[in-house]
Parts: C-alpha cells; structure tokens; sequence
C-alpha cells in the first residue's frame, strides 16, 4: 500500500486519527485522550478511489482468553511423608 503522494486517512472504530508522520514503510497516528484497553478496527486508507487496509489491534491489554488446553501427564509420586498427631495434656499451675 504505497501512496502516490498526501497523507493516508487512519481510523480507530471509525474515529480519524491526526496522522503525525507518515512513509512509505510506517504510518505515525496520534491517539484519541482517554482511550481505554480494548480490540479495535483500524482502517489505512489512501487516495480517491482508496486503497485501504483494515486490521484487528489491540491496546493496552491481551485479547480475550483462548480454549482451556488438554490436560498434561500426571506428576511424579511425592516422598512419603508419616502423619503424626501431637496431643498437649491441660495442666493447670
């Protein structure tokens, strides 16, 4: 997506972005005071008719949490450990 000469549109959920600095390898877009974390749709695009990319990111945390895994091999049998019961005579002084 190279642009034949201006500035290309940035869009996060469908809010313009102020574009800062811009090239043919990176695109520098200011983002909106406040935003909270979150998936968001970014939208690139150039040029009448456009030529646009559009792509799912993440700010400021992880995704939502993936499937539970299998469950791994059982451990290693732990020492043997003797249980002892300990009982205190009351006395009275």
């Amino acid at each position: 997506m190279t642009p034949e000469s201006g500035q290309p549109a940035v869009h996060l959920d469908g809010v313009s972005l102020v574009v800062v600095t811009s090239s043919p390898q990176s695109i520098v877009a200011a983002l909106p005071a406040g935003l909270g974390a979150g998936s968001f749709r970014l939208v690139v695009s150039y040029g009448v008719p456009a030529i646009f990319a559009a792509f799912d990111v993440t700010i400021g945390a992880v995704g939502p949490p993936g499937p539970q895994g299998p469950a791994g091999p059982q451990g290693a049998q732990g020492p043997s450990v003797r249980m002892v019961t300990l009982a205190a005579e009351a006395r009275t002084f």
